[in-house]
């Protein structure tokens, strides 16, 4: 009956979902993990509700250690039917991480994870060392025994020969060997263990390579109580050197192809995907190839195909080809993606390593023009005029964008490290042709009767350009990483200096330029700029010139505007883990490869985090201030002071939860209050509302700033428990996230932002299958209220192994609810008069919209192993956004035991890592070993 009851309630859930009605926006559903490991990649996982994941529709896990300045973004990979980031190590640094998720090219446009202000509130983890997770892994208490897990260590890969179970259990009452138990695989091997009231060993036989499972349990008044579940990973490292030896460069690869309908906006279109993995290798050399090839492929948008290949020999040299996400410096490029060549050379045992990168940001996108129109328009009642109008045929159009970066690296950041960075960023004018004058045009255009009559009128002639203008960028960056009393001590610093031009079409500046902008400059300055040119070209249209100009001398200086600098120093003694920074960011520096940058600040961040019981619980507090108007420029200053509380308790005692809960306060002012005469009469609403923020001076208007006074209060907490019930292991987990703004200048400023999610994850211990559930719910108000959306969105998954794990079937599904109410300002004036001073924002009653939608989406397959070589796929999806059903086969040939599986982020995102008796890395295909 338990067995039949643990079948039926998942189908029931999944028989809802296909009832569900459609049509809708999606919505991200996530579940945060409870924390992070420092030191160790780490995966965050994500669905979008009503959405299959595809290619095209690119999704990125935005996120930086917690202080930093800067987002570190990050590509996700689709694996079953689910968003995938791979998190390097590296970021993972305590206390704590911060993140936000992002999908982009959706129907709707792009979505985000928190929805509402996610690089202001991202989503916040702790992080805790290897040593402080340990006891999480291998012991605790449950069912009234404490339990200490002595081998194998979960999550841990060892070979087959030193397979052998062993925990050791104590109970302040006296427990009988009769009452515990001992599961391998889903297999009770009671009888064939070592069995006493203190302690359980367990050799097993003929163990394959690949993942298992072990649970250790209790009967208790007629009851089965598991005690402690853990999986780790078996490899045979013979016979991955015999295989090496039989198959050199033997590849691990997949192939796939797909296709999809999908239609909105009145707009039908077919898709066909189809895309290739293959890695491998032999002896010292290792590669990785991949493509994507797409029909959305056009030229006139930005490249939507995907070409990669990543070539190492030991590590001392690597080269990566095609797609690249390169990682140099955090005020350079960080995680944006390039198409060219990226090289490593590293020597003297990595203490002197060299990196070069060029390729493109961006391809070049070709202007599309129209033909020559004879336009009439009225000079007066009885007197017309006519022009002719050359015109788009379509907006748009982009040049091509080349970077060049080079990175010489010293050290090996133990202790000691120093990065030099240079990246020259410039867009080929030559790429892009656009027409300013009749002498530019092409016979086609002037070889009619039409263009005939322009030949005879050219100062009529008037030619459309879209507002694009070629642009140039250089910076220069250091970098410098210190650690010292074996990592207790850290210190950090990125210093970094940019010029960026926003139109290089004229140009250097020459004698001739500079006098007709009124200005002089001697040979002398003319000749180095000349020089520089090859790194930036200098005109007028710096965003901060190296140079005064005016009448009669020319004074080189450097502005100081164009500087950024961010320090942090970490110190790791008595329980605590406590980090100081401090950055400062000119208004005019800009990076055209980072372009989340955030300008014009500067400031500290204190924080300290302790550990408390054992390194279970851990409380996490931070202080800091910040202002903008760093060079003093502007006639307002804002500072914003932020506090931040965080308290995570995660007990080694399975009977309880793991608990996190955080408060962060943050209060913005820049001194200004809102004035504006011509509403003194007025009430608070009215005044509180104004357009303009004025003052009167010697009878004069005066515009002044607009006044900055808000409070933020956001409160959020996660629980997460792990139990039995109907003969499954599970978890369930609960995420709640609360934002509520004040904004005390502004009368409609106000915003109030709801989420919970809930997750439940649950694996039956009689049968080969599990089940995932994934619940979110969320609410924003903007504009006091005026406006609010509710979005609902629920995951279903279930997926079942037959013939001895041969065969796997699977469905997923999910849905998606929102409801929105819109209304817009509309502005209005105080009095008669039409001055552009007294208006003020008033609720546009006629404006307000109500709108419902829903969707689903449905997703079925399976995959069959023939050996431990070779296995085919196949799934089917449909979808309220895609009316005609989309199906993708998938076939793959595997070599598990292959030594050259390094980079199992790229070509198996779940694959386990391990090490031979010979110190060799293995890393073993999680599709074929689950």
């Amino acid at each position: 009956m338990k067995r039949l009851a643990a079948l039926l309630w998942p189908a029931a859930v999944i028989v809802f979902l296909m009832l569900a009605p459609a049509n809708a926006r999606q919505s991200v559903l996530h579940q945060a993990p409870d924390f992070f490991v420092s030191g160790s990649n780490a995966e965050i996982r994500f669905t979008v509700s009503g959405f299959t994941p595809s290619e095209s529709q690119p999704a990125y896990v935005l996120i930086r250690e917690t202080g930093r300045q800067t987002f570190r973004r990050v590509r996700a990979d689709i694996a079953d039917n689910s968003y995938v980031a791979r998190i390097d190590a590296a970021v993972m640094s305590p206390p704590s991480v911060e993140y936000y998720l992002l999908v982009e090219n959706l129907p709707g446009g792009q979505i985000t994870y928190p929805p509402t202000s996610p690089e202001e509130f991202p989503v916040s983890v702790q992080v805790i060392t290897q040593d402080e997770v340990v006891a999480h892994q291998r012991t605790g208490t449950a069912s009234d025994v404490e339990y200490t897990i002595l081998s194998p260590v979960p999550d841990e890969q060892i070979p087959y020969f030193d397979t052998v179970v062993a925990v050791a259990l104590y109970s302040g009452s006296d427990i009988g060997p009769g009452e515990l138990g001992i599961i391998w695989n889903r297999r009770d091997v009671s009888d064939q263990a070592e069995i006493t009231g203190t302690f359980i060993s367990y050799i097993p036989q003929n163990v394959s390579p690949g993942m298992h499972s072990v649970e250790i349990y209790r009967i208790a008044d007629d009851r089965k109580l598991t005690i402690v579940r853990w999986d780790f990973t078996v490899y045979d490292p013979d016979a991955t050197i015999e295989t090496a030896a039989k198959h050199p460069l033997m590849p691990y690869g997949s192939a796939e192809i797909g296709y999809r309908h999908q239609s909105y906006g009145g707009f039908n279109q077919n898709i066909l995907t189809g895309q290739t993995r293959l890695s491998g290798g032999a002896n010292d050399f290792r590669y990785n190839v991949s493509a994507l090839i797409t029909s959305e492929e056009s030229s006139r948008l930005q490249a939507q195909n995907r070409y990669s290949a990543d070539l190492q020999y030991r590590n001392v040299l690597q080269v990566k080809l095609g797609d690249l996400y390169p990682d140099m410096n955090p005020f350079m490029i960080s995680g944006r993606r390039i198409f060219g060549v990226e090289t490593a050379v590293k020597t003297i045992r990595q203490n002197l390593n060299f990196y070069f990168l060029f390729g493109q940001l961006n391809r070049k996108v070709d202007v599309r023009y129209g033909e020559i129109e004879k336009q009439f328009f009225k000079v007066s009642e009885n007197i017309s005029d006519s022009v002719y109008v050359l015109g788009l045929r379509e907006s748009g159009g982009a040049y091509r964008r080349d970077i060049l970066a080079t990175r010489l690296e010293i050290g090996n950041n133990r202790p000691f490290q120093i990065g030099l960075n240079m990246m020259r960023i410039q867009d080929d004018r030559s790429s892009l042709t656009m027409y300013e004058k009749i002498e530019d045009l092409p016979a086609r255009f002037l070889d009619t009767p039409l263009g005939a009559e322009v030949m005879e009128n050219q100062d009529q002639l008037r030619i459309s350009n879209p507002a694009i203008r070629p642009q140039g960028n250089f910076v220069l960056a250091t970098d410098i990483r210190f650690n010292a009393d074996r990592n207790r001590v850290q210190f950090q610093s990125d210093m970094a200096a940019s010029l960026v031009n926003n139109d290089i079409s004229g140009g250097i500046l020459t004698e001739e330029r500079a006098e007709e902008l009124g200005y002089y400059i001697d040979g002398n300055t003319v000749s180095w700029i000349e020089r520089l040119s090859w790194f930036i070209i200098i005109n007028e249209n710096m965003n901060a010139t190296p140079f005064r100009l005016d009448e009669e001398v020319t004074e080189v200086f450097v502005p100081s505007g164009i500087f950024a600098n961010q320090n942090r120093v970490q110190l790791n003694y008595f329980n605590h883990t406590m980090s100081v920074q401090y950055r400062w960011v000119g208004p005019d520096y800009t990076s055209l490869a980072s372009s989340g940058l955030r300008r014009d600040y500067s400031g500290f961040l204190i924080s300290d985090r302790v550990r408390f019981l054992s390194n279970t619980l851990f409380i996490t507090g931070s202080y800091e201030n910040y202002r903008d108007n760093v060079i003093r420029n502007r006639s307002s200053t804002t500072r914003t002071n932020g506090y931040r509380l965080n308290t995570s308790w995660f007990p080694t005692n399975g009977n309880y939860p793991n608990i996190s809960v955080g408060i962060n306060y943050l209060d913005r002012d820049n001194g200004m209050e809102r004035t504006n005469p011509l509403f003194a009469g007025q009430a608070a609403v009215i005044r509180n509302a104004a357009v303009r923020n004025i003052s009167i001076v010697s009878g004069d208007t005066v515009v002044t700033a607009i006044p900055r006074n808000s409070s933020t209060l956001q409160i959020t907490g996660t629980v997460s428990k792990q139990f039995e019930w109907m003969d499954a292991a599970n978890e369930a987990s609960i995420s709640l996230s609360n934002i509520m703004t004040r904004d005390n200048g502004f009368y409609y400023g106000d915003f109030n932002g709801f989420n919970m999610s809930l997750g439940l994850r649950s694996l039956l211990r009689r049968m080969p299958m599990r089940f995932n559930l994934t619940a979110s719910f969320s609410r924003s108000e903007s504009l006091a209220g005026l406006n609010s959306t509710d979005i609902a969105g629920l995951n279903a998954a279930v997926g079942y192994e037959f013939l001895d794990q041969r065969l796997s079937v699977y469905v997923n599904l999910g849905y998606a609810w929102r409801t929105s109410q819109l209304q817009s300002l509309r502005i209005e004036s105080v009095g008669s008069s039409s001055s552009i001073f007294n208006k003020f924002y008033v609720p546009d009653t006629e404006s307000l919209v109500r709108i419902e939608s829903n969707s689903y989406i449905m997703r079925a397959g399976s995959r069959f192993n023939f050996d431990w070589n070779h296995a085919v796929a196949l799934d089917r999806h449909s979808s309220s956004d895609r009316s005609i059903p989309c199906s993708k086969f998938a076939a793959r040939w595997i070599h598990p035991d292959h030594p050259s599986f390094w980079l199992q982020s790229v070509n198996n995102p779940t694959a386990r890592s391990g090490r031979n008796t010979h110190g060799q890395p293995i890393y073993m295909p999680a599709s074929l070993i689950t």
